[in-house]
């Protein structure tokens, strides 16, 4: 009975192991979903002019224009979404910009006299009356209240601001300083009222006080056609004692975010040990090339080498040293391919090959040549390692006319040369082998 006892308290004690060690393998794979997640937001490409259109009550944008057709892109993207949305949309300027404004919006649909019939689309042309210095930037503000007020009673969803900042307001003497008028901007209309805005900026006329102006008051930035997130929005990292330096150094710094987007890019779309292009990504690139390929009626090979004595010296030095391997690999197959052909890690011990524009002749050279390639000893921390590589080859449009056949067909053919011993190439079974 005592035997009996232990052996159902072992039991549980086991069953209450494998429940936490399966509550633990939920956690992680809940958590690698969500990495996922963020990864594939991250990758996806952002389109510049969808985000202007479709912004959120309280956003506020700060944009940096090259040139006046950025302006023109980002003001109409902006305001003619808002009109698409049944949104208010406001335009501070002066009566020439205005008058641009009206055009862009007909040239791109938008029947600008119905919206402005019915008080959807207006202008606030106070510029010309700062600059003689009888309208104030509260004076602004304070007219931009009232809208918003009105908008609301009249029952619109949010109401979109636009303004040209440095190209007619920041001009005139009589408007006062864009630090001010932008932090009475956020502060009285942007956090009070669901308002969207857009302030544009000329990239030629941005001084130390703009560049803070933008820093301290805009969440979201545009720059060189990309939408940004402002690190600097809360703790700006400006001197005061070295004004000369502050625009250069933001305008340097705000590429953070491009570089973040970029490095979580290359993680999801390469292999991070060799830095090859991983599974993925050369699927993207062999689809595209295969659309040439059938566009142009050329011949493309696909090739899949397999790696023969691999799980050897991992069972016999360490899988560290494996690593060091398929890194030597990766650099000596990319040593030997032409400068339009592709090589990516498909997995494991296996690589893939996309040779461009091929004759089925040059293909078998090109094999020859990688089985010449694996001749040579890798020579690892004092080890001399020979290796031989199993190599199966699809050619489009004979083998197949898209990318999971040709994989398919590929992977055959190489399975055929390791069921013969390995080390040799085949191109479909009844080919020819090496």
């Amino acid at each position: 009975m005592l035997d009996n006892s232990r052996s159902r308290e072992k039991l549980a004690e086991e069953v209450l192991a494998l429940r936490e060690r399966l509550a633990q393998l939920e956690a992680l794979a809940a958590e690698q979903a969500s990495q996922m997640q963020l990864i594939e937001r991250l990758c996806r490409p952002i389109d510049l002019l969808e985000a202007l259109r479709n912004l959120y009550s309280h956003d506020h944008i700060g944009a940096i224009c090259e040139s006046q057709q950025e302006w023109r892109r980002n003001i109409v993207a902006f305001i003619a979404g808002g009109i698409r949305r049944g949104e208010k949309c406001i335009n501070i300027g002066d009566l020439d910009s205005a008058y641009r404004l009206r055009r862009y919006l007909y040239e791109d649909g938008i029947d600008v006299p119905a919206a402005e019939n019915r008080g959807q689309l207006s202008a606030l042309c106070g510029v010309e009356a700062a600059c003689k210095g009888t309208l104030s930037s509260d004076d602004i503000v304070a007219l931009l209240e009232k809208e918003s007020k009105n908008a609301l009673a009249e029952g619109y969803p949010a109401i979109r601001i636009s303004t040209q900042m440095s190209s007619t307001l920041c001009r005139h003497p009589g408007f006062g300083k864009a630090a001010d008028h932008e932090e009475r901007l956020n502060k009285h209309i942007v956090t009070q009222y669901p308002c969207i805005t857009l302030c544009q900026y000329d990239r030629q006329e941005l001084t130390p006080e703009i560049v803070r102006a933008i820093v301290t008051t805009h969440p979201f930035l545009v720059r060189k056609n990309r939408l940004h997130r402002n690190f600097y929005f809360q703790e700006p990292p400006l001197s005061p004692y070295e004004p000369g330096m502050e625009v250069q150094q933001w305008l340097h710094n705000i590429d953070r975010e491009s570089r973040i987007e970029e490095a979580i890019r290359r993680l999801a779309y390469h292999d991070p040990l060799t830095g090859l292009p991983n599974r993925l990504l050369f699927t993207e690139y062999l689809n595209r090339a295969l659309e040439l390929a059938h566009y142009y009626h050329r011949t493309i090979a696909l090739l899949l080498i397999d790696l023969d004595r691999l799980k050897a010296i991992n069972d016999t030095l360490g899988h560290k040293m494996g690593d060091q391997v398929l890194k030597c690999v990766a650099i000596r197959l990319k040593s030997i391919l032409r400068e339009n052909d592709l090589v990516g890690r498909f997995g494991g011990d296996e690589f893939l090959l996309l040779l461009a524009e091929i004759t089925p002749e040059a293909v078998l050279t090109v094999a020859k040549r990688i089985q010449g390639a694996f001749e040579r000893p890798f020579i690892i921390d004092s080890h001399e390692l020979k290796l031989t590589a199993s190599i199966g080859v699809a050619l489009f449009p004979e083998h197949g006319r898209d990318a999971e056949t040709l994989l398919m067909n590929a992977d055959m053919a190489m399975y055929h040369v390791k069921d013969e011993g390995g080390n040799g190439y085949r191109v479909l079974p009844g080919q020819e082998r090496l």
